[in-house]
């Protein structure tokens, strides 16, 4: 597996639990990845998980790899929202907010020195050394073990 291929795509949440999705594909057919009502806000009450063909005339197959984090410090655009103003449309292709950033539960001062922000078509191998960054700046200042990461083979 070249996880260089494998970029973010969707987001699903629960809890503290994040399930990412990360599509095998290039950086031109990223574009042609689609979901039931991706075009819909708010995606977390709309939006279903990426079809496996990619729009595009020949239907081509899409692989999936992903991963679920753990933690009650990070969050989805959903966070702090009964209905988000987001579609996956927007957040894919207009990148106007991360998937996955730490949210507001904690001082300003500390969000800011572990800041972390995930958008969509990062690499899941600079998704991991976000992560493991992350984890490390908050080894001194939190009482809480990080981010947890489990793999998952889709």
């Amino acid at each position: 597996m070249n996880i260089n291929q494998y970029k973010l795509c969707y987001v699903e949440s629960e809890n503290n639990l994040l399930k990412l999705y990360f599509a095998n594909v290039t950086n031109k057919s990223f574009n042609s990845l689609w979901g039931d009502d991706w075009n819909d806000a708010p995606y977390e009450h709309n939006a279903e998980i990426p079809y496996d063909v990619l729009r595009n005339k020949e239907k081509t197959p899409v692989e999936f790899y992903s991963i679920i984090l753990e933690s009650p410090l990070i969050g989805t655009p959903s966070h702090g929202y009964l209905n988000s103003p987001y579609s996956v449309e927007q957040i894919n292709f207009k990148q106007v907010v991360p998937w996955v950033s730490n949210n507001n539960d904690y001082s300003k001062e500390r969000k800011d020195r572990c800041k972390l922000e995930i958008y969509s078509k990062t690499k899941l191998k600079d998704v991991l050394e976000k992560i493991k960054d992350f984890n490390n700046k908050l080894e001194d200042d939190f009482e809480f073990d990080g981010i947890k990461v489990y793999k998952e083979a889709s």
